[in-house]
């Protein structure tokens, strides 16, 4: 592969390592605005009770803004590495709206556990919002995928 080839696609790595870290941050922000509401229910008095599952959720968001902030650091240093992480967190992100998908579906699993995913799922996505909309996960894999095996095959190719 020529070495404008292998620029090009160290170029797309760092797109992506910015598009992380937008969302990221966008991600993490939405997640802090979410977390009052769910970190101080009941606290002011009200009657509205957070359960594990908002908790859990909220967990989990947050654990991926971490993680594309971490990847998106390592995308821009080491764009091979880092897209071997980018993969990675794609691939989980998308299992995981997956799976809150289908644990709101009230046919796989009890009306009040559907509920309450639906609900969690529903009040600003605990984080997970810029996600959806953009779809990153899905489109940042594909190019993820394709650049990390092309520069993967000019590293072989150099050795």
């Amino acid at each position: 592969m020529s070495t404008a080839a292998v620029q090009v696609w160290k170029v797309v790595a760092r797109i992506l390592a910015v598009a992380a870290l937008a969302v990221a941050i966008l991600d993490g922000y939405q997640l802090l605005r979410a977390s009052h509401n769910i970190f101080s229910a009941g606290a002011d008095g009200s009657t509205r009770s957070v359960g594990l599952i908002e908790h859990a959720m909220a967990a989990g968001s947050a654990a991926f803004c971490i993680a594309l902030l971490l990847a998106a650091a390592v995308a821009w240093a080491r764009p091979v590495l880092g897209l071997t992480w980018l993969t990675r967190i794609f691939v989980a992100q998308i299992l995981y709206e997956l799976l809150l998908v289908l644990l709101s579906w009230p046919v796989l699993v009890p009306a009040k556990v559907a509920i309450s995913f639906a609900a969690a799922f529903g009040a600003g996505n605990v984080g997970m919002y810029i996600q959806i909309l953009s779809g990153l996960p899905i489109w940042g894999l594909v190019l993820a995928l394709l650049a990390a095996r092309k520069l993967r095959n000019a590293n072989a190719t150099t050795w």
